[in-house]
């Protein structure tokens, strides 16, 4: 009966990453919970604290930042309790992940640090790529671009050559955000075409999302009204498919921004 009721709560966690990768998030959320309670049932703290962690993961995906901490730290705890290591550093970074969205970046650095170490202890590559690319945002973000450029080629590096496509699209965003900071445009167009190329490739429509988002954004400052809306418009499309309220605020915000430089002011405010 337990053998039955594992690979049921098996089912519904792989129909959950299925409506997570098409962004049908409510339906994500349906199935792990029912993964998760069965997991609680039968007594497999390690389906739990995988199950938490992924639910985690789409709370932050959707904007519900303390939901998505309370779900991650319940994993960490779980994993540290069963001392499992590789499941302690995912979560590190994905508590990181959260604590930036929110402006906590102290406990954000602190909380990848602890993944890059982690992940460094147990050799597990693609890990401490996902570490060295969280760090690279993070330097990023506060303006410390020296840094960032360093921690994003050395996450490129791993994700290329353990055949991470994903990784490598984000780490290109990455990139062509710390290239657009320093106003080295070129660079930047580049990185984030590659990485939109690579997201359609794949048909990871989250990346190609933020792929959008972040062109439009440089387009808009280098006064490529015309070819930014077209950017902002597509990255609209994919967020509100995903129901990525977050990302979609921001880009109506950018829409009103052009809409006021066209003078068009009653269309800037609706």
């Amino acid at each position: 009966e337990v053998g039955d009721r594992n690979g049921e709560a098996t089912s519904y966690a792989n129909l959950g990453a299925v409506y997570q990768s098409v962004g049908e998030y409510e339906k994500t959320r349906e199935h792990l919970g029912k993964s998760l309670a069965i997991r609680k049932e039968i007594g497999d703290r390690n389906g739990e604290a995988t199950s938490y962690a992924n639910l985690g993961v789409v709370f932050q995906s959707v904007g519900e930042y303390e939901k998505a901490r309370e779900h991650l730290e319940k994993s960490l705890a779980i994993q540290t309790e069963i001392g499992d290591r590789n499941g302690e550093a995912a979560s590190y970074g994905n508590l990181g992940a959260v604590f930036q969205s929110v402006g906590e970046y102290e406990k954000a650095s602190h909380c990848f640090e602890k993944s890059l170490a982690i992940s460094r202890k147990t050799g597990n590559r693609r890990l401490q790529a996902l570490s060295y690319f969280d760090l690279g945002g993070q330097f990023c973000t506060l303006g410390k671009y020296y840094k960032a450029n360093e921690y994003n080629r050395k996450a490129l590096a791993i994700f290329s050559d353990i055949g991470h496509r994903e990784g490598v699209a984000k780490s290109y965003i990455n990139q062509g955000t710390v290239f657009a900071s320093i106003s080295d445009i070129i660079n930047a167009k580049e990185y984030l075409e590659n990485a939109l190329a690579i997201s359609k490739e794949i048909g990871n429509r989250e990346v190609e999302a933020a792929g959008y988002i972040s062109l439009g954004h440089l387009l808009f400052h280098q006064d490529e009204d015309v070819r930014a809306e077209e950017y902002i418009q597509r990255g609209l499309t994919l967020c509100k498919e995903l129901g990525d309220t977050a990302r979609e605020s921001l880009l109506l915000e950018m829409m009103a921004r052009i809409r006021l430089k066209e003078g068009k002011i009653s269309e800037a405010l609706s």
